[in-house]
């Protein structure tokens, strides 16, 4: 159960992200000449992600996964939905735009490596299935990669028709916001990682030996009973 809680979850997020892969071009460089935008935008996003992997395993032992998984999403939703209202009020100049994409980019990777140990926390204990479990996340990941770019260009075509030139590109970011959103509420109501409960006793620890005054220390390890 807590597999396809986290796969459906996921699946959310990631057809979002197609719908940003699908608008992202041609909002950053709507002309020939804006070429060059694009491989500065990348580089931004990329060193943005290099980031994140360096913070996000210390965050990580010292957060509940699920909390990260959450956060990083909502955090990703609120920077999503001000894109379209930033376009539309004529704020949404190069510099602004790489900006949002940046964070956004960090909040992926953190996402991404919360994700990944979610993953392997849910079948750690299920050595048998989790050959099979990790093809089934793979076809469903890449179903949505087949389903999300034709949605994301029907929704473009729809828009901008009835609203102008990059409209549709823009209101994209609406949808992925919203599917985050949904993303997380889904974490949060449904899933419950084994493990976050270590975490959670690990932090209570060091915070009453500091409490006591004991220390400076490190904790090796904390363990404990069902």
């Amino acid at each position: 159960r807590q597999f396809w809680i986290n796969t459906a979850c996921l699946s959310l997020a990631m057809l979002g992200v197609n719908f940003h892969q699908t608008a992202f071009p041609k909002l950053v460089a709507p002309t020939p000449d804006d070429a060059a935008k694009l491989g500065y935008n990348q580089a931004i996003n990329s060193g943005a992600q290099v980031g994140a992997s360096l913070v996000t395993g210390p965050l990580i032992d010292r957060v509940e996964t699920e909390k990260v998984l959450i956060w990083t999403n909502v955090g990703r939703s609120v920077v999503m939905l001000m894109v379209p209202v930033l376009f539309f009020q004529g704020f949404l100049g190069f510099g602004v735009f790489a900006a949002v994409i940046a964070v956004a980019g960090f909040l992926q990777i953190a996402g991404m490596s919360a994700g990944s140990v979610a993953f392997n926390r849910i079948l750690a204990d299920d050595v048998a299935y989790y050959n099979r479990a990790n093809a089934v996340s793979t076809i469903v990941t890449n179903v949505v990669g087949v389903v999300g770019p034709l949605l994301a260009g029907a929704f473009i075509a729809a828009v901008s028709a009835h609203f102008g030139l990059l409209s549709g590109n823009a209101l994209s970011y609406a949808v992925y916001g919203v599917l985050l959103l949904a993303s997380a509420v889904g974490y949060g109501m449904f899933l419950r990682l084994p493990g976050d409960e270590m975490t959670t006793a690990r932090r209570k620890l060091a915070e009453v030996l500091k409490r006591d005054g004991v220390g400076p220390l490190r904790l090796s390890g904390v363990t404990g009973g069902q």
